[in-house]
């Protein structure tokens, strides 16, 4: 058989196809043999067809491992992402849901989240001296802003702080705090000058640091053990364990 030779090369075109990185010979051509003109594939040409690729420089110092991601279907995979119900991009971890995100907000330990955060177990702040808050910051229709902030301080083992106030950021401006038994019926109040007010909002002018109590249904058992007092027609009373009645003020 015969010695055979490439006599030319043709550079890659428009109409060649784009991910061919090998360069395009044309045994047909003989006018390098012919004219003993140099013709040449640049790095540019071996990119791609257009020609207009640039390499700068660089100098690399490691390996160029990746981890793998593996987006999955509905079912929770070992580890990695997953598209559970309803659309939502899930992560598992150790073949147990971790962690959800869709268009209502991120779930920690949840299918499905129900607000912006929604977490099913326990939520931690740690901190390892001072205080750590958990703040709240609601803008009103007025453009004020209601805020409020319960904390911890960790150099206080039994110390908590709640504190709510009129301002964004949880410090200034105090404000009455209100214990609710549902959407609407305040059950005790603390208000701003330190009034502790159970069943009432409001106490007398220029009351400080008193305790008011609303009329009360009066106890008609009392559990062993402890007394009670109450309010009844205005009229302050006590009524112990054995079921026995004081009034200790009149109304």
């Amino acid at each position: 058989m015969a010695d055979s030779k490439i006599t030319a090369l043709t550079a890659l075109t428009a109409a060649d196809p784009v991910n061919d990185m090998f360069p395009v010979v044309d045994v047909s051509d003989t006018t390098m043999a012919a004219s003993g003109t140099t013709k040449k594939i640049s790095v540019n040409n071996i990119l791609g067809a257009s020609g207009t690729a640039t390499l700068a420089s660089a100098t690399i110092t490691g390996a160029l491992d990746a981890a793998r991601l593996n987006v999955t279907g509905a079912t929770i995979p070992a580890n990695g992402v997953y598209l559970g119900s309803a659309n939502n991009l899930s992560f598992s971890a150790a073949s147990t849901l971790a962690m959800t995100l869709n268009s209502t907000g991120l779930g920690i330990g949840v299918a499905s989240p129900a607000a912006k955060l929604d977490v099913l177990g326990n939520a931690a702040l740690t901190n390892s001296s001072g205080f750590r808050y958990l703040y709240f910051s609601i803008a009103t229709d007025s453009n004020s802003v209601r805020g409020a902030k319960i904390g911890k301080n960790y150099d206080a083992p039994h110390e908590l702080n709640i504190h709510a106030t009129t301002s964004a950021s949880g410090l200034s401006n105090e404000a009455a705090i209100n214990f609710y038994r549902n959407n609407t019926d305040i059950s005790m109040t603390i208000d701003l000058s330190g009034n502790l007010l159970l069943g009432v909002t409001a106490a007398g002018t220029s009351a400080a640091k008193v305790l008011g109590l609303a009329n009360a249904t009066a106890p008609s058992t009392s559990p062993a053990g402890m007394g009670q007092l109450y309010v009844e027609a205005g009229a302050l009373k006590f009524r112990g364990s054995s079921g026995t009645i004081t009034t200790i003020a009149a109304a």
